[in-house]
């Protein structure tokens, strides 16, 4: 049984594309417009982001900012992937673009009749895309030949073997003819639009291996053709690992280069140790503020500027922002949080790596270890320019020297007085993380 799959329009919703847009995605949206302009000929555009970038968020906005004359659709893989047929999803896709009224009635037809032999084949039959090369195309004197063998063959196994591979001969035939069709009609389709056909691909990342390497053969050997951007939005690291370990490690890097021919990094805007990153922490954090009401006496702009330096050097995206504001506004004192030793540092601990945060809380010495690690590495990234920075990092460098000692590594400084103020003695400092523990969990 054939699964139906899931395309699904552009989000009609969206009314003014890129409102709230904290990260700037609408500079990095008017690039990928000018990219697809330069694919005439057709091709594939990857659009690389780590998960809690936004991709989705900006996948939306800027198809929505393309206008309706531009024929887009937007597939969301990881929805599809139940139905394990990834060209139905394509063919479904390019099936809503045509629903445009501004389509000829005569080219909607065309391609809806391409498209349902197409399906109606595959469904029908179930031939495997493996079936055609091993045919290499079957002729009519050979499918003749065939059935005359198999009427002259007595032996009911080699009969019936024989009528078997006289239907898969068939139906690769079939599928074969109906396919180049498809592609004639499609060509016939982008021909008469005055701008190429976007068929943008999310949440490839998140499918199953099998899937997504499906969805990536179909848009190269079935829709390459001019006239038919796909633009993929995807987390590369990820899928490049799921590459080395379904081919091995030194397919990893240059396998998706057979796929995609441009690149947009979507984090390369955030390095936390430019200027712009601060700003995009700022805005950020104030639009999370505005949404989630949390009563600490300052406005959200207020609240967004003094958080903004552990948000910039601790690397947090977008996600990670977002889980931090929560805590904060869920915790039972967030006053508490805001303005207690360590308390920001530990939000934003939990945020960026719970597994870590976790293992301080119990005080285990492998917590502290990676806590100190992050620690120095959020230190080493914070410019000294920055606003609060000296009060971050006298925070920071607490945390750290706190967490190495736990963690049994000798440093003369944690022994003396300066370095444990407030704290008069470690059971100070762990019924501190406790109570501040306490209060994120309840």
């Amino acid at each position: 049984m054939t699964n139906s799959p899931v395309y699904v329009p552009y989000n009609p919703m969206i009314v003014t594309p890129y409102e709230a847009d904290c990260l700037n995605r609408a500079k990095a949206g008017k690039r990928l417009t000018q990219l697809v302009a330069r694919l005439p000929h057709g091709g594939v555009i990857g659009v690389d982001g780590g998960w809690g970038d936004g991709k989705t968020w900006f996948a939306k906005h800027w198809l929505a900012s393309l206008g309706t004359e531009q024929p887009a659709v937007y597939i969301d893989a990881f929805e599809c992937d139940f139905a394990n047929d990834a060209f139905a999803s394509i063919a479904c896709a390019i099936l809503e673009a045509v629903q445009k009224p501004q389509v000829k009635v005569a080219l909607k037809q065309q391609l809806i009749k391409a498209m349902l032999a197409v399906v109606g084949v595959g469904a029908k039959l179930a031939v495997k895309a493996g079936a055609s090369a091993v045919t290499g195309g079957a002729s009519k004197e050979l499918l003749e030949a065939l059935a005359q063998a198999a009427g002259e063959l007595a032996n009911e196994g080699i009969d019936a073997g024989l009528s078997t591979l006289k239907a898969a001969i068939e139906a690769a035939a079939a599928r074969r003819d109906s396919l180049g069709g498809l592609r004639n009609a499609i060509a016939a389709f982008v021909g008469e639009q005055p701008l190429p056909l976007i068929i943008v691909v999310d949440e490839l990342d998140r499918c199953r291996p099998e899937y997504a390497f499906q969805m990536l053969d179909c848009i190269k050997h079935l829709f390459d053709m001019p006239g038919v951007v796909f633009v993929l939005f995807l987390n590369r690291a990820q899928m490049e690992s799921s590459v080395a370990t379904r081919h091995g490690p030194p397919m990893g890097q240059g396998y998706l280069d057979k796929f995609v021919h441009l690149w947009i990094n979507l984090s390369a805007g955030n390095d936390p140790l430019t200027r712009h990153g601060l700003t995009q922490a700022k805005r950020l954090l104030q639009a999370m503020f505005q949404r989630v009401q949390v009563d600490l006496g300052d406005t959200p702009s207020d609240l967004a500027i003094h958080m903004a330096p552990y948000a910039y050097c601790m690397r947090l995206g977008p996600r990670d922002v977002e889980r931090a504001v929560t805590a904060l506004a869920a915790s039972s004192d967030p006053g508490l949080i805001w303005t207690g030793e360590l308390g920001l540092w530990l939000l934003c601990l939990k945020a960026v790596d719970s597994r870590v945060y976790r293992a301080v809380v119990k005080n285990e010495a492998s917590g502290h270890r990676d806590a100190a690690a992050l620690a120095k590495s959020a230190l080493d990234r914070c410019p000294k320019n920055l606003p609060d920075a000296l009060l971050l990092m006298e925070q920071v460098e607490l945390a750290e020297r706190l967490h190495r000692h736990f963690n049994g590594v000798t440093d003369p400084n944690t022994a003396s007085a300066v370095a444990w103020v407030p704290f008069k003695n470690h059971v100070e400092v762990l019924a501190h993380i406790t109570k501040m523990y306490t209060a994120l969990e309840s």
